[in-house]
């Protein structure tokens, strides 16, 4: 676990960097998921919003009482295909259950 300081200031990066991610609900048996870019990430209220491409934006993710973790593409617990592309991942469990992991691309 990370502090939600280290957690936000982490998406704030990405959202600076205009940083493509691929976004991932583990919970689905397959590890595909959309690549998107964050267009705004706030405190207070503690949020993220996600754009999907196309001007079209994922639904604000309520990140109060959100837990964050962070791992590189040892720690991941992804297979070879995914760890391969990807080199560090931030997992998001929300207050209300839902779980996602963000995957920054290896340059």
């Amino acid at each position: 676990m990370i502090s939600c300081a280290e957690g936000f200031s982490i998406l704030s990066n990405w959202k600076t960097q205009k940083t493509p991610l691929w976004l991932v609900i583990p919970d689905v048996e397959e590890l595909q998921g959309p690549e998107v870019r964050i267009v705004d990430v706030s405190t207070d209220p503690a949020g993220v919003v996600f754009d999907l491409g196309g001007g079209t934006e994922l639904e604000p993710l309520d990140l109060k009482q959100a837990e964050f973790d962070k791992a590189d593409s040892e720690e991941a617990g992804f297979p070879d295909s995914v760890t391969k592309r990807f080199g560090f991942f931030l997992h998001l469990l929300l207050a209300d259950g839902r779980y996602y992991v963000l995957a920054q691309r290896v340059q």
